[in-house]
């Protein structure tokens, strides 16, 4: 939208030279104004200012049209939101009915010029390569962790620059976790290889993704780079669901609601990616949501191994050696991401690339499984006879009845189904997805779980303990 356009005065309004060294743009929430220049820089002014600045560039002089200037400003060049928005350029953007502008833009890595000899894929990053290839290469994933990663960061990078120029046909992507030992290289390789070649804007994530929608999470405006970094975890089952949901809000949903704290919500379109680094302890994964199907496909899970650095870096010398040849070596890295394509059996239609899950990460993670502990609690229930069958051997009940038998102090680790079972609807999920997958309980835990008829409006389920010896063909 150019500035001649915006400022349309009628024939009939006395003479006014219009400002053309800069444009301005009426901020609402504050009352103030932004000035925006010819080499794409922006600052927020006063009135005061744009006053100035009228007087010494145009040469406005006259109080009438000065009225008239502000007048036609605050009605035709008014912002409902100005700041920063992640994955669009600098400027003035439209959405909704709504006007946004965008005061500050991402930078990521330009790539290499290309000559005209043919090399091999990594070549040009022989440092970056080899990092990447100790860390990522493990015994259980061979090389699917080193290309799926690398297959990500293309088609990240590629939408990013989409959008930079102006396109917001955004990719959705998968959260990537990043798992490893303390000090293995983990957040080295995210702060030095893939946060760069992203632009560089890394935020802290971790309230907005674990606060329920009426929370803020005016932060993730601030970048594309979504982190979440060995923060403490929580074994709430309610805690863990709101993250999963939020994975799915913030990164599948297109249009995203973000709520600043002080200021109106404001719904954009925007470019995020969210990185998880977790240690591999079984505590520091709680900070992981559930890997339910329906969020499992929203995750890539990369385990790290605790590698030696591709160069020495016993000094403060050597480490900035190494730095600076990492640094050196990223456009090269883009350029070849740029032109390679993601190999066939690495696809999918949604994201481009397929979820990847490392076995190790996702056998630890289905420990903290809800419904794995919710049948856990129950077996224990049973055994302690506080879940007292009736003649065939079945309990029959009511996800409210089951959870106040489970939570009662007479119940072995009541404070723990308390800490689980914090509603009867979380309970009755849980029960009903045992209940989908009841072939698995009766393996694991000898108990064939299945919904029974209503009572009084609620669903009612039937838990049957098997004997270990009794054929799983004979179940209810």
């Amino acid at each position: 939208m150019s500035f001649s356009r915006i400022f349309q005065f009628p024939i009939s309004a006395p003479p006014c030279t219009l400002p053309t060294l800069s444009r301005f743009f009426y901020r609402k929430d504050s009352l103030n104004y932004i000035q925006e220049y010819p080499d794409g820089t922006a600052v927020r002014i006063t009135q005061k200012d744009v006053l100035s600045t009228l007087k010494a560039e145009n040469n406005i002089e006259q109080q009438k049209d000065l009225d008239l200037f502000f007048y036609k400003l605050r009605h035709d060049h008014s912002l409902d939101y100005d700041g920063s928005m992640p994955g669009y350029k600098l400027g003035l953007h439209e959405f909704n009915g709504q006007r946004y502008y965008c005061t500050s833009s991402p930078r990521p890595i330009s790539p290499a010029l290309r000559d005209c000899t043919s090399v091999e894929f990594g070549a040009r990053w022989p440092v970056i390569y080899e990092l990447m290839r100790r860390l990522l290469i493990t015994p259980e994933s061979g090389e699917d962790q080193l290309w799926t990663l690398l297959a990500h960061l293309k088609l990240s990078y590629d939408s990013l620059q989409l959008c930079l120029q102006d396109s917001r046909n955004v990719r959705p992507a998968q959260a990537c976790i990043i798992v490893g030992p303390i000090n293995c290289g983990k957040t080295f390789l995210f702060e030095r290889v893939i946060a760069p070649i992203l632009g560089g804007r890394v935020v802290d994530a971790f309230k907005a993704f674990s606060a329920n929608a009426e929370g803020f999470n005016g932060e993730l405006l601030n970048g594309e780079l979504w982190k979440i970094d060995d923060r403490p975890g929580s074994s709430r089952a309610e805690v863990r669901r709101t993250f999963a949901s939020n994975i799915k809000s913030y990164l599948f949903s297109g249009n995203v609601s973000f709520h600043p704290k002080g200021r109106t919500p404001v719904t954009l379109h925007p470019f995020g990616r969210l990185f998880i680094l977790a240690n591999d302890e079984d505590k520091d994964l709680l900070v992981l949501p559930d890997t339910t199907p329906d969020i499992a496909d929203k995750l890539h899970i990369f385990r790290c191994n605790p590698a030696d650095s591709p160069m020495p870096t016993s000094t403060d010398a050597e480490r900035a050696a190494y730095c600076a040849a990492i640094a050196e070596e990223l456009p090269h890295l883009v350029a070849d991401l740029e032109d390679w394509e993601v190999p066939e059996h690495l696809r999918q239609t949604r994201t481009g690339v397929r979820s990847y899950l490392n076995p190790v990460c996702f056998r630890k993670l289905q420990h903290n499984n809800p419904e794995l502990i919710l049948a856990e609690l129950i077996q224990a229930a049973i055994s302690a006879f506080v879940l007292v069958a009736d003649e065939g051997r079945i309990w029959r009940g009511t996800a409210l009845e089951l959870s106040g038998r489970l939570t009662h102090s007479e119940c072995p680790n009541w404070r723990k189904a308390a800490d689980l079972l914090s509603s009867p609807r979380s309970t009755g999920i849980y029960l009903g997805r045992i209940a989908e997958n009841w072939e698995h309980f009766a393996k694991e835990f000898q108990l064939h779980i299945r919904k029974g008829p209503q009572k009084r409006g609620f669903t009612t389920y039937l838990i049957h303990r098997l004997p270990d010896e009794e054929p799983q063909t004979n179940l209810l």
